[in-house]
C-alpha cells in the first residue's frame, strides 16, 4: 500500500496477484467524471468491471483502490500484451481532459515512488491512448507529457517518447521485453 490506510478504498474489480508477470508500465487515464468519489464507486461496483490502482482527484487527493501487487482491471481492448498484469493504472479525475497543478503534483509523487519500487523506465509511462486499439483521447491532448517527463527525467531528451511529445503518430508498438524487475521484491527500494 502506498497511501495512508485511511486513503485506501478497496475495489472489487481486480485479480489477486500478477500471475508471475513483472510490472514494467504505468498507464495514465482521464476518468471523465466530476469527482473522486464517483471514480472510486466505479472501482467498487461489480457491474463496471473496471478499477485503477490509484485515483487522483482535482485537488490532488489520492485514493488507492488496488494494491500494486494485485492486478487492476483498467486496460481493455489494447495492443500491450498482458496490459493489466504488467502495469499500474492511474486515473486522473476530470472532464474535458484539463488537469490541475495539484493533480500533476500528486501524479508525479506516485510515479516517483513506483519508479523507485518497480524500476519502471521512461518509455514504460504511457497514456491509455498509446495502447488502445481504437481511437480514444485519454488522457488527452491537454495532458502535459513534456512537463511530467521533464520533471521525472530531467536529464533525458525524451527521444523514447515521441508520441507523447508531439502526438504525430496515433499508436506506438511496444516490442521491448520485460525489465526483470520482480514486483514482489518491493523491499529493495
Amino acid at each position: 500500500m502506498l497511501v495512508r490506510p485511511a486513503d485506501f478504498r478497496p475495489a472489487v474489480n481486480y485479480d489477486k496477484g500478477r500471475g508471475g508477470t513483472y510490472v514494467d508500465h504505468i498507464v495514465i487515464y482521464c476518468t471523465r467524471t466530476t469527482g473522486i468519489q464517483t471514480t472510486v464507486q466505479i472501482c467498487q461496483s461489480p457491474l463496471t468491471k473496471r478499477s485503477y490502482h490509484f485515483v487522483v482527484g482535482r485537488d490532488g487527493e489520492v485514493f488507492q483502490t488496488v494494491h500494486i501487487t494485485d492486478t487492476a482491471w483498467h486496460a481493455s481492448n489494447v495492443s500491450l500484451p498482458l496490459a493489466n498484469e504488467r502495469s499500474i493504472g492511474i486515473a486522473l479525475v476530470g472532464v474535458g481532459n484539463v488537469f490541475t497543478s495539484r493533480q500533476y503534483s500528486s501524479l508525479y509523487k506516485i510515479i516517483v515512488l513506483l519508479i523507485k519500487i518497480l524500476g519502471i523506465e521512461e518509455e514504460g509511462i504511457l497514456g491509455y491512448e498509446d495502447i488502445y486499439l481504437s481511437d480514444i483521447v485519454c488522457p488527452g491532448p491537454n495532458f502535459s507529457w513534456k512537463t511530467l517527463l521533464d520533471k521525472l527525467f530531467p536529464f533525458s531528451n525524451h527521444s523514447c517518447s515521441p508520441v507523447k511529445l508531439n502526438r504525430a503518430s496515433s499508436r506506438i508498438s511496444i516490442p521491448r521485453g520485460l525489465l526483470n524487475k520482480n514486483i514482489y521484491g518491493i523491499g529493495k527500494v
